[in-house]
């Protein structure tokens, strides 16, 4: 990021580089292109995603005798087409450890569409729109009515309202997942985009307009309940991935009220059980009334641990229950 960051500063600090450390800047980064080209995203999806797509781009803007049909450009805007499509269709990669890099990843490719258009290059078709859709979807259900991230503390990631904008009119033509933007987060983002946000929430018609307000994304192990997508209150998402359980919860103002890893500490005999084994899905059940996600934690010759986790939409309630069998 910090490479790529470079180069958008180059038309102010290019001048004050030598000739000399500007052509080893180039010739280095070039080398990192094309060893990204040629090895994929072994290193991680994110890493890829900057050398790949967002550098060439970039350094197509700063560069004027590189237009839209370039080859570079032509060459990069097919890879992120490609990826785009898959990761929508199988978000895995991003949604790791806490979907720690999808607000980044998606945040690349708005700004990497942003240089492709400075040089005329050719516009999305649509199912790379459809697909930019569907990772907005994704990121609405992973993050809180004050527009921060879950799955995280909330200080640790901020709301900003033009990386919600810029993608807005990157998917203006899907009205769906564009109203649930507008109603989901601060009413500053919906007002930036035309919609009255306060008007849409009163209106409980327009939830038969809205997607799904829950997501389990089995794979991952990661799940997002909330009532709908018209009120901020009883919001949670929970990541079940590794040893430990890490849980958002969030209350009617937007404010997490449990935020961190949900544990558990048992005793056999006088002495600690230690929990190193991996969660396990027993049940996932979804409709109009309740979420409801069971899991299980099998410590062989011991005991196993049964979690349960229920929204009910209709009280407003959220009921947690651990047992040990």
């Amino acid at each position: 990021m910090t490479a790529t960051g470079w180069l958008y500063a180059l038309p102010e600090v290019g001048r004050d580089i030598p000739p000399a450390l500007w052509l080893e800047v180039l010739q280095s980064t070039l080398t990192q292109v094309d060893r990204a080209w040629e090895q994929g995203p072994s290193d991680g999806l994110f890493p890829w995603v900057i050398w790949a797509c967002e550098v060439p781009l970039a350094l197509a803007k700063q560069m004027s005798h590189l237009g839209g049909k370039d080859r570079i450009v032509g060459e990069t805007l097919n890879r992120l087409a490609l990826l785009i499509e898959q990761t929508a269709e199988d978000p895995q990669a991003l949604l790791s450890f806490g979907a720690q890099d999808l607000r980044a990843f998606v945040a690349s490719l708005i700004r990497s569409r942003w240089a492709a258009d400075s040089v005329g290059a050719r516009k999305w078709y649509p199912p790379q729109r459809r697909a930019l859709a569907k990772l907005q979807s994704i990121l609405l259900h992973l993050t809180d009515s004050t527009g921060h991230a879950m799955l995280d503390q909330a200080e640790a990631s901020r709301h900003d309202v033009e990386f919600w904008t810029s993608l807005m009119r990157l998917c203006k033509e899907h009205k769906k997942v564009q109203l649930a933007a507008a109603v989901a987060l601060p009413d500053e983002v919906g007002k930036h985009q035309g919609f009255k946000p306060a008007k849409i929430r009163k209106n409980k018609a327009n939830d038969a307009r809205l997607p799904k307000s829950s997501c389990y994304w089995e794979k991952s192990h990661i799940v997002s309940m909330r009532r709908n997508w018209r009120k901020s209150d009883c919001q949670l998402a929970l990541d079940f991935s590794g040893d430990s359980i890490w849980l958002d919860l969030c209350d009617e103002s937007g404010k997490r009220i449990f935020s961190g890893d949900w544990d558990i500490a048992l005793e056999y005999r006088g002495k600690p059980i230690n929990i190193d084994v991996a969660w396990n899905e027993v049940c996932w059940f979804s409709d109009d009334d309740v979420d409801y996600l069971e899991l299980e934690c099998d410590l062989e010759g011991t005991c196993t641990i049964y979690r349960q986790v229920m929204l009910m939409r209709q009280e407003s309630m959220v009921y947690m229950a651990d047992s040990v069998m």
